[in-house]
């Protein structure tokens, strides 16, 4: 479906704007099962691995709804897909609180999962060719900062219910909180729509270009993929995947069980991992154009090279001081930011010509998440039977693995970068 590119950049900022909104609240509705795990365990609804297979149908609904949002991203109208899911996953958080077994915990947090996957990708494709062009690279750095906001609130609003009331109370928090962002979402979608199809010349706040047409065509879509080595990256992004669950999902129960602390205390200390992550993003954009010659996956490779001193660190979990183990968790989270939003949002945004980025934005989403979904019950299987000590040693691993699989991807996407097949920046703001 063609959309119109909007011309001012006070309309653009606009759409940007509850754009930024929308993702970052979408995050009070999901991290809150993280910041409320501990909780959860604590009250003895269930164990760690019963509470990771509720993580895991969540992870895997939304991974699977990624390869299907994803494409239909590309061919239906962002904005209504947007609201859609920002509304079910409101109304999935608030019967959270009212559920009485883990079966029906992990039902409706499925379903979150499925609504969940209607946001990110349409968003993608919003930022790739509705903004306007002028602002298309900034705000493609932008939109990382809804991720280290919006864990914050989440633990922030967590943090608050927990203390005085039950975890129940987290979900149904989250449910009242995500609802500002949906009516913004509303207005700036109707906005949207009356501009996109008044017949007659807009003012100069409205939409006034249609879609550029198509970039010249390089094949199907497996030929696209294959050419630019997007093929090689499924098993590190997955790898990738299970260990940004890992160090994010367990970080409040791990600080709780091993330092005999409350679990609004550990949530507390929590609070310090998305605040220091807000650098994680910018620090990886400035190393991917000063260093690593505008190559997405030679700066992916440079953040899991980062990344294994602290996480060799924590492998002594037990004999470091509680907020030597939140710093070097703090560092650790930042650097997985990093990698991630290489992945998730510049590598796609590369595709904004070929009308894909909506669809490879869902292929690596879904990659991720599937890597969360094995984490999700696996780590807290292998914590549960072993400890955290040996369950950290297992992220080091990982580390390592992705660290080979994003070097051997390296070649392909270099060459295909290098051919000049993709534009970002000033080249790409000219097809666009």
């Amino acid at each position: 479906m063609k959309h119109g590119t909007l011309k001012d950049a006070r309309a653009s900022s606009l759409v940007f704007a509850a754009a930024w909104i929308a993702y970052a609240f979408t995050y009070i509705g999901r991290v809150n099962y993280s910041a409320a795990l501990a909780g959860m365990v604590a009250s003895q609804l269930f164990t760690k691995a019963e509470a990771g297979v509720i993580g895991t149908v969540f992870f895997f609904c939304y991974g699977s709804g990624q390869l299907v949002n994803g494409f239909l991203g590309d061919k239906l109208s962002p904005f209504p897909m947007v609201f859609i899911g920002l509304s079910v996953s409101a109304c999935m958080n608030a019967l959270m609180s009212l559920m009485p077994t883990p079966l029906w915990l992990s039902i409706v947090w499925g379903v979150n999962g499925l609504a969940q996957s209607m946001i990110w990708s349409p968003i993608v494709r919003i930022l790739s060719t509705v903004l306007v062009p002028e602002q298309r690279d900034r705000a493609c750095l932008h939109i990382a900062s809804t991720v280290p906001m919006g864990t914050c609130l989440a633990y922030a609003v967590s943090m608050g219910m927990l203390r005085f009331f039950t975890w129940r109370a987290v979900f149904g928090a989250a449910g009242l909180c995500m609802l500002p962002a949906i009516l913004l979402w509303a207005c700036v979608w109707r906005m949207y729509v009356k501009a996109d199809k008044r017949p007659a010349a807009p003012p100069v706040s409205e939409v006034i270009n249609p879609e550029s047409p198509a970039a010249p065509k390089q094949g199907g879509l497996a030929s696209l993929l294959l050419r630019s080595g997007i093929v090689l990256l499924i098993l590190p992004t997955m790898l990738h995947g299970m260990l940004k669950d890992g160090v994010t999902t367990w970080v409040p129960t791990l600080i709780t069980e091993s330092y005999g602390v409350s679990p609004s205390f550990s949530l507390g200390l929590s609070l310090a991992l998305p605040i220091v992550n807000l650098c994680g993003a910018f620090a990886a954009t400035w190393a991917w154009h000063r260093w690593c010659r505008d190559n997405e996956i030679l700066t992916s490779a440079g953040c899991m090279v980062l990344i294994l001193p602290p996480l060799a660190a924590l492998c002594f979990l037990m004999r470091l001081p509680i907020y030597l183990s939140v710093l070097l968790l703090a560092i650790c989270t930042s650097i997985l930011l990093g990698y991630n939003h290489m992945i998730i949002t510049l590598v796609p945004v590369r595709f904004g010509p070929y009308g894909r980025a909506s669809t490879v934005t869902g292929l690596l989403n879904s990659t991720i998440y599937i890597g969360c979904a094995l984490s999700s019950y696996g780590f807290g299987a292998l914590a549960d039977r072993f400890g955290w000590s040996v369950t950290v040693i297992s992220w080091l691993v990982i580390a390592l693995l992705t660290l080979a699989l994003c070097l051997a991807a390296l070649p392909a996407w270099s060459r295909f970068c290098g051919a000049g097949k993709l534009k970002m920046g000033k080249d790409a703001k000219e097809e666009i």
